[in-house]
């Protein structure tokens, strides 16, 4: 019995040294940053300020994929594209981003929408990658658009 508890000792010490090899790959190939590849989806409203064309004062409930088809380390590309809850037509924007270098879980993305689309806009996301999720709190650089969402792995 004492040579079968020492056995699946063993064996218990060298899965975790096969697994903890594993883990410490992943976050140097990462460079120790959280690995976000993929496709995150979720849901949020955005505040529309007073002087805004279309939505004036108002809040509109919003669809959101964000792709990060590329990380290396610390920076990131994205494809965002978003729709307002009923439409069929996705608006599509474009981004890179970076996570930061002292606290590795926070992130800022900057983007911008194709020039021709009237509801595309420039502007940064600020937020940190926690649990599994992704939360972003995003400010618009020309039309004073603001949300804030929590972003799921599709």
């Amino acid at each position: 019995m004492m040579k079968l508890g020492r056995t699946i000792a063993a064996s218990l010490c060298a899965l975790a040294a096969v697994v903890g090899s594993a883990a410490f790959a992943m976050a140097q190939d990462s460079g120790g940053f959280p690995t976000i590849e993929g496709t995150w989806a979720g849901s949020y409203k955005v505040a529309f300020p007073h002087d805004h064309a279309v939505f004036h004062d108002q809040s509109v409930a919003i669809s959101m994929e964000l792709e990060v088809y590329r990380q290396e380390a610390n920076l990131i590309w994205v494809v965002n594209r978003w729709r307002r809850d009923g439409q069929d037509e996705w608006i599509v924007e474009y981004g890179t981003g970076a996570f930061d270098l002292k606290d590795r879980s926070e992130l800022i993305i900057t983007e911008r929408g194709p020039a021709d689309h009237p509801h595309a806009t420039v502007g940064l996301f600020s937020g940190a990658f926690d649990d599994g999720t992704l939360y972003l709190t995003y400010s618009s650089f020309a039309n004073g658009v603001t949300f804030s969402v929590a972003l799921e792995r599709e």
